[in-house]
This record gives structure tokens, C-alpha cells and sequence, in this order.
């Protein structure tokens, strides 16, 4: 047995040293094996509108927000307002058959979120219609499958973000997220992340 296995380890290290290279000789590489990372989804490029439109983007499907206009802040809980780094009581302001607004605001320093129903072609945030001439950022998205915008005043958003969403031809929603002292740098992202679940909600009655 023992006779056996030195002679299994001389072949075996014969063939090793038969497939050491010459040198000089090119090795070839050996395919990659690694794992692509997985694509992350993130703020729309920059794309910066100098003509502006007139005109709010068409929408395919029309979902109601005036059903929510007596209740805006139900259309994100706390814990979806956690999720995107905002922990802080829910104020609802201006309810009537035009729309109305939900505020959220953390102690001095920290971050805040407005979220506003528009229920009128007048109120059809501005975003949207492209008129704001101090937009430094401004990419076309699309939220919950709803056309939209996302704008900023920074050509690299880091303080302060909106999202507009089209939900209906003279209806839309705004999510307005600005950042605290110390959680900067993705608020592009958290806000589109809210706009998401807002549509969602409002889409689901």
C-alpha cells in the first residue's frame, strides 16, 4: 500500500512539473470567475433643461389623489418615513378640494420631508411643467410607473431634493426631501424611494 502511494505521488508530481511554463512563455489567463456586483439603482443623470416646456407630460394611467386631500399624511406611515431617514411627527396643512400637504420635520438640524397633493391643472407642480429657472438639476424619471421629474437647485444634489409624479392630466404629487446636518449625499435617492411608496399608496385604492 505504501509502495503504491509513492509511486501515485511521483506521477502526480511529474505531471506538475510538466505543466510549469518555459521561461519566457505566455501564460494564458484564466477566465474570471468573480461575480459581477449587481447593478445599484441610483439618481437619474443629470440632464439640465434650457427649453421648458409648457405642457406637463402625458400620462397613460390617471390615478386620483383628491381622496387622499383630507388625509395626506396617510399616504406614507412612520415606518416608511424611517425607512428613508426621516423620524419625525406627521403635520398635515391645507386640505381642501385643490389638495393639501404633509410635513414632517426633525428637531433643528435634522432632515425634513413635504409631501403635497396637487388636485388642480394650476397646482400641477412646476417641476413637471419644466418652468423653474432655478433648477441646476433636473433628470425625467419614472416613479411607480408614473411619469416624473427630479429637480434640485444643486448641480449635485447633496442638501435638498423634489420629486414631482404626474398622476392624473391636471394631478400630481410632490415629494420634497432636505437633508440634515449629517446625512447628506443620497438624497436624490431617498426622496425618489418615498415618492415610490407614496404612489403606491395611492394608487392601491
Amino acid at each position: 500500500m505504501r509502495a503504491t502511494s509513492v509511486i501515485v505521488g511521483l506521477a502526480f508530481l511529474t505531471l506538475a512539473a510538466g505543466c510549469v511554463a518555459e521561461p519566457g512563455t505566455p501564460v494564458a489567463s484564466r477566465p474570471s470567475t468573480s461575480i459581477p456586483a449587481p447593478t445599484t439603482v441610483t439618481t437619474p443623470p443629470r440632464t439640465r433643461v434650457t427649453t421648458h416646456s409648457v405642457n406637463p407630460p402625458e400620462v397613460v394611467r390617471e390615478i386620483d389623489v383628491l381622496a387622499w386631500t383630507d388625509k395626506p399624511c396617510a399616504v406614507l406611515t412612520d415606518a416608511q418615513a424611517n425607512h428613508v431617514g426621516i423620524n419625525a411627527p406627521a403635520e398635515s396643512s391645507m386640505p381642501n378640494e385643490q389638495g393639501a400637504r404633509c410635513s414632517r420635520r426633525a428637531e433643528a438640524g435634522g432632515p425634513e420631508l413635504h409631501i403635497r397633493l396637487f388636485g388642480r391643472r394650476e397646482d400641477v407642480t412646476k417641476l413637471l411643467l419644466a418652468t423653474d429657472e432655478r433648477t441646476e438639476y433636473l433628470a425625467e424619471a419614472t416613479v411607480a410607473g408614473q411619469p416624473a421629474v427630479v429637480a434640485s437647485s444643486e448641480p449635485e444634489p447633496e442638501q435638498r431634493c423634489v420629486v414631482g409624479v404626474m398622476m392624473a392630466e391636471d394631478q400630481s404629487i410632490e415629494v420634497d426631501l432636505r437633508a440634515g446636518e449629517h446625512d447628506r449625499g443620497d438624497v436624490c435617492d431617498r426622496a425618489l424611494v418615498a415618492a415610490e411608496m407614496v404612489v403606491a399608496t395611492i394608487a392601491a385604492t
